[in-house]
């Protein structure tokens, strides 16, 4: 999940070409952000506004196809069929399959995702996980749960954390030079353990399929645990002591 996801199409004019968007369309509204795609459907928002597009239309946004949630909309994400939309403190489920027969639903958890966490968000095994108020959180089935409850008291306080899955484990690295270290949740046992990692991502934190291989970028880059797997060899001393009987 990127922040890099936002446009501006206010103009008619299309360069070179006698083509120009219709003026009979819905434009977007200024400062659209967190843009997604689900079902045909495009979601963005500008602070606490969800809009919806026309269906299969990215440049048709009807005035009427729009919900207020309770506080500015930090993220919006795809899953399951459905938009995920994240506040500081909730999360709203929205589906539909057009602009003016959306349903938006309030989750009963009350965990959201601030901005500073934005980049805490991904996506594995089937669930949502993130980095709320009160610690780390998993969505899926349509509610949220605290995964670090009673594992880690208080959960530190991170400064743009960056999470990533490698081997289901899953990194959480502070996001600053400074302060507190980061988090790692090991779920390949029955029961998820924790622990603290001091390694910084500063700017992103990402798993390469390809080379399975776990990457960061910051004040320090290259490859997360990437320590050589060198083979054991061994060479003995000459032994003489004649022949045993």
């Amino acid at each position: 999940v990127y922040k890099d996801k936002s446009y501006s199409d206010q103009t008619f004019t299309v360069g070179s070409t006698n083509i120009s968007p219709s003026k009979d369309r819905n434009p977007p509204p200024p400062n659209l952000t967190n843009i997604i795609q689900v079902n045909g459907i495009f979601f963005g928002n500008v602070g606490s506004k969800l809009y919806f597009s026309e269906f299969g239309n990215p440049h048709s946004w009807p005035k009427v196809g729009v919900y207020d949630m309770d506080g500015d909309i930090t993220n919006i994400v795809e899953y399951n069929g459905e938009a995920i939309a994240f506040t500081n403190n909730a999360l709203y489920r929205a589906r539909g399959y057009s602009f003016n027969a959306m349903q938006v639903v309030k989750t009963p958890s009350r965990q959201g995702l601030s901005s500073s966490n934005y980049d805490s968000l991904t996506e594995y095994g089937g669930q949502l996980f993130f980095v709320s108020n009160d610690g780390l959180c998993a969505y899926g089935g349509g509610s949220a749960v605290v995964l670090s409850q009673g594992k880690l008291k208080p959960f530190p306080s991170l400064i743009n954390p960056k999470s990533v899955f490698k081997d289901n484990v899953l990194y959480i690295f502070a996001g600053q030079t400074g302060g507190e270290d980061g988090v790692k949740m090991d779920t390949r046992a029955t029961q998820q353990s924790f622990s603290r990692i001091t390694q910084r991502a500063t700017s992103r934190a990402i798993y390469d399929q390809a080379s399975d291989s776990l990457y960061i970028k910051g004040t320090e880059n290259g490859k997360y645990l990437s320590g050589d797997n060198l083979p054991l060899t061994y060479e003995s001393g000459e032994i003489s002591g004649g022949w045993v009987e």
